[in-house]
Parts: C-alpha cells; structure tokens; sequence
C-alpha cells in the first residue's frame, strides 16, 4: 500500500515548467541613458497628478 501512495503522489505532482524568457543587452544609447538616469536621480521631475504630468508632455513638444 506504501508503494502505491508514494508512485501516486509522484504522479500528480505538478512539474514546474520553464518559461521561455528573453533576454537582450542593451545598445550603447540605451546603456548611456541608463548611466545618465542613475547619476541625476535628483533631476527628474516626479508627478502626483497625471493631469500636470500629461500638461507638461504636451507643453514639450
């Protein structure tokens, strides 16, 4: 009886399946860019109000 729980326990048990994921190395503009985010953290301008953040998209352009 032992034997028979044991093979049915190893065959329902759920097999972890491996995701294919992509991985990619970022070009020399990104990498720079990166660089440059990390170095002027202070600099960039963070928003509570997604209507001033859009406000000021558009006033850039």
């Amino acid at each position: 009886m032992k034997t028979i729980t044991i093979e049915f326990n190893n065959a329902t048990k759920k097999k972890k399946r491996d995701l294919p994921i992509e991985t990619a190395t970022p070009n020399e503009e990104t990498h720079k860019a990166f660089v440059e985010m990390q170095e002027n953290r202070h600099a960039l301008k963070g928003y509570t109000d997604v209507n001033q953040m859009i406000k000021d998209i558009l006033e850039d352009e």
